[in-house]
This record gives structure tokens, C-alpha cells and sequence, in this order.
């Protein structure tokens, strides 16, 4: 990615005030249509990168949250 570590988004929708890194804007960034598969260790982000995703899917797409519940 192309982001400086200076101009990462903080996070915002978990409340937490950190940066993501940029595997982590991947993530969030990533294609809809398409499948996509995470692997990392534990205490990596993993739960905060998806919260992100989901909250990505409503603010930045226009996603209705009752969409994502079950």
C-alpha cells in the first residue's frame, strides 16, 4: 500500500484509538465479490480488523448494519 504510517486511518468504530497497519487496511479494503482468508497468531487484530470491515461495509459503502446481523 501506499500509505505512510502517518496518514493510516485510526480506528473508530471499536472505540480504540490505534493504527492500522497496513495488512490490516488490506483486509478492511478488500474486494467484496471475492473470497478472502486471514491466518495469523493470536492477539494479532484479527476481531478488530473485521469489526473494521463491517464498519467499512456501512460507512464508506452504504450498507444498512441489519444487513450483518444473523
Amino acid at each position: 500500500m501506499t500509505n505512510p504510517a502517518s496518514t493510516r486511518p485510526r480506528v473508530s468504530a471499536v472505540g480504540a484509538q490505534f493504527e492500522l497497519s497496513d495488512e490490516q487496511l488490506q483486509i478492511i479494503q478488500h474486494l467484496i465479490a471475492c473470497h478472502g482468508k486471514v491466518l495469523s497468531v493470536a492477539g494479532s487484530g484479527k476481531t478488530t480488523t473485521t469489526a473494521e470491515r463491517i464498519a467499512y461495509f456501512a460507512s464508506e459503502l452504504g450498507f444498512p448494519p441489519e444487513r450483518f446481523s444473523p
